[in-house]
């Protein structure tokens, strides 16, 4: 799909910036005008243009008397649009949207305010198809890079548009990604730790929650990587040990009430999320269970709320400062390299044990 024209001027520039600029290290001489027109085939004049337009955004500079050089890209004032979901879609009562879009933003922020690079947040629902108005209505001339948090396979197709506009792209993702920068994180190493520290406490019924494994990329990834560990782990689930459940506290609440009224055999309980997982707490305290002994019980995301529960839940971090302030890093270090590469990094989770996954013989990493 074209989504708008481009005139001859903008081609010419988008050449220079990919086959030219990108090519070079920041302080290389690039090609005198002439040159670059015999080599694009247009006239000096339009190539004397271009030229003067990216030096005066600072992707270029010019020493007098001997000619251009690639600019030593500094993050200071430059822009970053922050694209977070607008209020509509809200869940209400729902930890999820400010724990996924608002902690990241301040681990970035906080980076972010050590180089002097300016974080503008921007109300976007990236859900929408990509046309030429939306794609409009999203660019800035000022924002030099974009964060967003892709969750379908769609959503990268913003990844790719913005890239061919010339900016640097930073996503919160559930996968590395050829089309834009990235920090993402496994479950599989913490869900191999969780899983053997319960085999080793001899609980056999473990019952696993997640949602609809195709609903959404992270979705798709962590049922992955559960079963991945599972399986090292040396461990088999009956679908019957596979719950789909949505991802609030009344959610978990309602599913695990349902597991119980089946008569189920149930010794421990991953809940997938935390949210989640407070109403499993609660079905299962209602129903007379105790926690460990007779049901284990862990979630996943390490929310503050975790350490209030009676008995504090054990969890799997989800470390979002840590996440927002490494896409922060990986914006600069793009900048530097005039984003000649894609950079895609990981960030490890880890199993915190708490009093509700059982005994205290835990040691990390056996």
């Amino acid at each position: 799909m074209r989504l708008r024209e481009v005139s001859r001027s903008e081609l010419v520039e988008q050449y220079i910036l990919e086959n030219i600029v990108a090519a070079r290290n920041p302080g290389d001489r690039i090609p005198s005008e002439a040159a670059l027109s015999k080599e694009i085939g247009v006239a000096v004049p339009t190539v004397n243009k271009i030229l003067a337009s990216l030096t005066d955004r600072g992707i270029l500079f010019r020493k007098k008397g001997l000619g251009t050089y690639v600019a030593e890209q500094s993050p200071k004032g430059k822009v970053v649009r922050v694209i977070t979901q607008s209020a509509k879609n809200y869940i209400p009562g729902s930890t999820v949207n400010w724990f996924n879009y608002q902690y990241v933003l301040e681990g970035f922020s906080r980076t972010a305010r050590e180089y002097g690079i300016i974080t503008e947040t921007f109300f976007f629902d990236h859900y929408r198809p990509v046309s030429k108005e939306t794609l409009d209505e999203l660019l800035s001339p000022g924002a030099e890079g974009y964060l967003y948090h892709p969750v379908l396979e769609s959503d990268w197709t913003w990844a790719e548009e913005l890239g061919k506009a010339g900016k640097i792209v930073l996503a919160r993702s559930y996968k590395p990604s050829p089309l834009c920068h990235t920090v993402c994180s496994s479950l599989k190493d913490p869900y191999m730790e969780l899983l053997s520290y319960l085999k080793k406490q001899g609980r056999r019924h473990l019952l696993f929650f997640h949602e609809p494994v195709h609903a959404t990329g992270y979705a798709e990834e962590h049922w992955k990587d559960f079963h991945d560990a599972a399986a090292d782990a040396g461990l088999e689930f009956a679908p019957e040990y596979h719950k789909e459940c949505g991802l609030l506290e009344k959610d978990g609440y309602t599913a695990m009430k349902e597991v119980l009224q089946s008569g189920l055999p149930v010794d421990a309980v991953i809940g997938g999320t935390d949210s989640r997982t407070f109403g499993i707490m609660h079905a299962l305290q209602e129903a007379g269970k105790r926690i460990p002994e007779d049901i284990a019980v862990i979630g996943a995301d390490d929310l503050p709320q975790c350490t209030d529960q009676l008995p504090p839940l054990a969890t799997i971090t989800y470390p979002m400062y840590e996440i927002g302030a490494e896409l922060c890093r990986i914006f600069v270090q793009a900048l530097k390299e005039n984003n000649r590469r894609i950079i895609n990094s990981e960030i490890n989770r880890k199993f915190i044990w708490r009093e509700s996954a059982g005994t205290e013989d835990f040691t990390p990493g056996t």
